[in-house]
């Protein structure tokens, strides 16, 4: 396991206030807790006013959010070609798709090709 993907792992186990708090200082993990605050509801508000991102960069994030929840309610499964494709556009991997899902990323890929 990576670094970064444990980073990520441990910003899960925070609540979106710790998540928030963190936040006001910059540092290299600051993307990967504005995610996850974004997943557990932070409003672009309070993303601004901890961070004073600029709110398309913050929308943007969000959109990333929103695509990776709509993935994850199909565990298990192969995403909607429309919704591989979307995800792909938006720069997930297919290692990170497989991982979400628990599917296989040879399977992942070899449908993105057939694309």
């Amino acid at each position: 396991m990576g670094n970064a993907q444990k980073k990520c792992q441990d910003f899960n186990k925070k609540t979106k206030e710790e998540l928030l708090d963190m936040m006001k200082t910059a540092s290299s993990e600051r993307h990967f807790q504005m995610y996850e605050a974004i997943r557990k509801g932070a409003t672009d508000e309070e993303v601004f006013a901890a961070t004073y991102e600029k709110a398309y960069f913050v929308q943007q994030m969000r959109e990333l959010v929103e695509l990776e929840e709509k993935m994850l309610k199909t565990p298990g499964r192969m995403p909607s070609d429309e919704l591989l494709i979307q995800a792909k556009k938006d720069g997930f991997g297919d290692k990170y798709i497989a991982k979400i899902l628990g599917i296989r990323e040879k399977d992942v890929r070899a449908k993105r090709i057939e694309l």
